[in-house]
């Protein structure tokens, strides 16, 4: 599998460093990271001061045309969004597309008015982006709490998530991939 990351209204930035790694381990994937591209205009809600993710994600899918049976692209972006009927979101994905997205904005501790931890950011942001790329392989929400792809509610629910799939879902994308 190939995944392309594409750094959305930020530049380049050491998370990337880090989730290409995560990911290149978690998937046995060849991660690439490409330019920088603008968030849409439209897609910010004034009234929310939040980013509608659907917008987002639509725009990366028309941007970036894959092969959905080897490649995946991950879009990040450092600020808040939501989706219907979502106060916020962590992330969103398509599996039609194989396109997904992952907001950094609320994975950071000093969001919750605590002390910046990079290790953490690192951690949950790396949990969170193979919950969205597992949507892309047809996953759906795990019962495993420690399952990556378990629906997380609050950054807790993430902190409590290993960055791996449970054996169930394993099972589920070999059986999707012969």
């Amino acid at each position: 599998m190939k995944i392309f990351l594409i750094p959305i209204g930020m530049p380049r930035h050491e998370v990337f460093d880090r989730l290409a790694a995560g990911l290149a381990r978690s998937f046995s994937a060849d991660v690439a990271i490409e330019p920088k591209r603008p968030i849409p205009e439209e897609a910010y809600d004034f009234r929310r001061r939040q980013y509608y993710a659907n917008a987002i994600l639509d725009d990366l899918a028309g941007e970036f045309i894959i092969n959905t049976k080897e490649e995946r692209v991950l879009g990040v972006m450092d600020a808040d969004m939501h989706t219907d009927p979502m106060n916020f979101i962590f992330g969103l994905a398509n599996r039609r597309t194989g396109c997904c997205l992952l907001s950094l904005a609320r994975l950071k501790p000093e969001f919750y008015g605590r002390k910046q931890d990079k290790e953490l950011f690192y951690s949950r942001a790396i949990k969170e982006s193979i919950h969205e790329l597992g949507h892309t392989l047809r996953l759906s929400h795990c019962s495993h709490r420690r399952c990556a792809m378990f629906f997380s509610d609050s950054v807790n629910d993430t902190d409590a998530k290993k960055a791996a799939f449970c054996a169930a879902c394993k099972r589920k994308i070999s059986a999707r991939k012969s």
